[in-house]
């Protein structure tokens, strides 16, 4: 099956429907890539010009239910970075900076699109030793199963302990501290809802919330509502508790909204 592909320099290839780069001569040289990563490496080769850091955000993760700061998208140009120079040692950026403005690949580069089939390298024939091709090979059959189950159970404690952790970390998250996180947020009016009652961060815009449909809340049950809107995404988090989130103890859920975006 052929696949739209981008070669950049004459020695990368980028397919973007597997989020992953392949040197272009030596195919098992190879890095894969975050999904987020790979989605904004694609805006980027396709526009060959600047791309803000707003559309970027956007097009990276966009519906994706994780609200990135800044630093993650930094994070993930750094990836490509090292990602480029794992696979070609140029001594220039594949992708360049532009202050306060955002990113674009290096104009000194070639970008080629192509279409090509995809192939796994035959690497795995390789790992296999010869004598797994003769009868002497299946005695060993039990012992490689043991050690297969060894495995599971030492995989299934990996990720139980994650959990635990995870379990232990959403808990320790959703302890609201008194603290200056939400000092600064301004109770606001919102026409029809007097049942609520709004506070906004005064970097929040509160025209962009104006069109909001707020029918999922819970007043009744969390009438305190906390709302942060993003300059780079027309979604809102509005962080809704039974009561002032300074008291304690506090129970409050998050929900996600979409206005329209401005721009």
């Amino acid at each position: 099956m052929f696949q739209k592909v981008y070669i950049l320099n004459g020695r990368v290839v980028f397919w973007p429907n597997r989020n992953l780069l392949t040197h272009n001569t030596n195919r098992p040289q190879s890095v894969q890539l975050t999904g987020p990563a790979s989605r904004c490496l694609e805006l980027l080769v396709s526009r060959r010009d600047l791309v803000t850091q707003h559309e970027l955000f956007e097009y990276g993760w966009e519906g994706s239910g994780f609200t990135p700061s800044p630093n993650t998208l930094y994070q993930s140009i750094s990836v490509l970075r090292r990602a480029f120079r794992e696979l070609d040692n140029s001594s220039e950026n594949y992708i360049l900076t532009e202050t306060r403005k955002g990113f674009r690949v290096n104009p000194n580069f070639d970008v080629i699109v192509e279409e090509r089939a995809f192939s796994l390298p035959q690497e795995s024939e390789a790992l296999i030793p010869q004598k797994q091709h003769s009868p002497s090979f299946y005695p060993d059959v039990k012992t490689v199963g043991k050690k297969n189950r060894d495995l599971s159970a030492y995989l299934i404690v990996i990720l139980a302990g994650v959990a635990i952790a995870v379990g232990i970390s959403f808990v320790t998250t959703n302890r609201f501290n008194k603290s200056d996180d939400f000092a600064a947020y301004k109770k606001i009016s919102y026409l029809g809802q007097s049942e609520c009652l709004f506070f906004l961060t005064p970097k929040s815009n509160k025209t962009s919330i104006s069109n909001l449909d707020l029918s999922l809340l819970t007043c009744q049950d969390k009438p305190y509502n906390y709302l942060t809107t993003f300059s780079y995404s027309s979604k809102t988090s509005i962080l809704s508790c039974n009561k002032e989130i300074t008291k304690q103890p506090t129970e409050c859920s998050t929900v996600y909204l979409w206005g329209k975006s401005e721009h």
